[in-house]
């Protein structure tokens, strides 16, 4: 497990499970969005799926683990599958994200599970532009209040680039 990127290669009976529960809601979703894919876990599960979406767009920053999804999207003879080395940090996703068809959007998968205050022990530089989204006030870093979470800022990114509001 590598530290810095948070990194926790969520497990096939729980990627089996979570894609479970989504089809047993009885939506079908053509798109499928994965923004820190790891080894392809999701993608492995999606494309196993009775109903799998038409395209798969997923995003990894870790060279070791694209390899291994990008073999995984290689088997699909059907469901389009672009897996881009990218830090998600970095990305527009209106932009850098192109779609060959439209329809429902699934955003699956498992963020990163660090906090900014450890990445900055550790010394990393893979860290979100900060921005004071909540409009916190110093009072609030004090206490705790303001912690600034890794997975809260993908997920606030990945509903704004969806267009729902926060």
């Amino acid at each position: 497990m590598n530290r810095e990127f948070g990194d926790f290669q969520t497990p096939p009976a729980l990627v089996d499970a979570i894609l479970d529960c989504l089809s047993s809601s009885g939506n079908v979703w053509s798109r499928v969005l994965e923004p820190t894919c790891g080894r392809g876990n999701f993608i492995e599960g999606l494309l196993k799926q009775a109903k799998p979406p038409c395209e798969i767009q997923a995003i990894e920053i870790q060279e070791a683990h694209l390899d291994i999804a990008k073999r995984i999207a290689e088997q699909s003879l059907v469901v389009r599958v672009v897996i881009q080395k990218a830090n998600l940090f970095d990305l527009n996703l209106h932009q850098d994200l192109q779609w060959s068809i439209t329809g429902p959007l699934l955003v699956v998968g498992n963020p990163p599970w660090v906090t900014n205050s450890e990445l900055g022990i550790l010394g990393s530089e893979n860290l979100p532009h900060k921005k004071n989204i909540k409009g916190l006030r110093g009072i609030e870093a004090r206490t705790g209040e303001s912690n600034f979470d890794i997975t809260e800022y993908i997920w606030l990114k990945l509903i704004k680039a969806s267009g729902t509001k926060t």
